[in-house]
């Protein structure tokens, strides 16, 4: 529970297995879920802010469990969130969420990444030879930056015009919700749509 908390923090990190991220209906949550294959939790607290981590437990790792965790985040606070993904399934809906920083680095990982729908969102994606699909929420603007090595890349060209060395909104620098996504990529097909 948030008790009172004005932001906070929540680190996941996951293994081989699945991986099912949304927004908590519930008010006063930050983050709830459940652990198929099991979890450790980390919770600190300090000035007005909470800050999890979720790995899995040492026994899962490196013995062939997999791991089935859907994870459900506070949608009216402001979240930092870090996602780390080996070996993955992701189905990452952060559309509902405050989101105002994200990170995700994934690891030979097949992910579906819905971002933010409100307010400005810096998002740092980093994918390692996998596959990476990225949904914008409409009526929000966004400034693209790819990197790396990238297999197949298909960036929708309506929605997001191609300028200089990234892709854009036409509407970004004046739009009040926003994001602003870094893709740092190597052997990993990409989709922004």
């Amino acid at each position: 529970p948030l008790d009172g908390a004005a932001s906070g923090r929540v680190a996941v990190r996951h293994g081989p297995g699945r991986l099912v991220l949304t927004a908590s209906h519930q008010p006063g949550v930050l983050v709830e879920g459940a652990f198929g294959g099991g979890v450790t939790r980390d919770v600190r607290r300090e000035a007005g802010r909470v800050e999890v981590r979720l790995a899995p437990p040492r026994r899962a790792v490196g013995r062939g469990r997999a791991l089935d965790w859907t994870v459900a985040l506070g949608r009216r606070t402001a979240l930092a969130v870090e996602l780390e993904l080996d070996s993955s399934r992701g189905e990452l809906d952060l559309s509902d969420c405050r989101a105002t920083d994200l990170a995700l680095r994934a690891r030979g990982s097949d992910v579906d990444l819905r971002l933010p729908g409100a307010g400005d969102t810096h998002a740092r994606v980093e994918a390692r030879a996998g596959v990476l699909r990225v949904r914008v929420p409409d009526r929000v603007a966004a400034r693209i930056t790819l990197r790396g090595r990238p297999g197949q890349v298909r960036v929708d060209p309506v929605r997001f015009r191609a300028r200089d060395d990234r892709h854009e909104s036409p509407d970004y620098e004046h739009a009040s919700r926003r994001v602003d996504l870094e893709l740092d990529v190597d052997g990993t097909d990409v989709e922004v749509r």
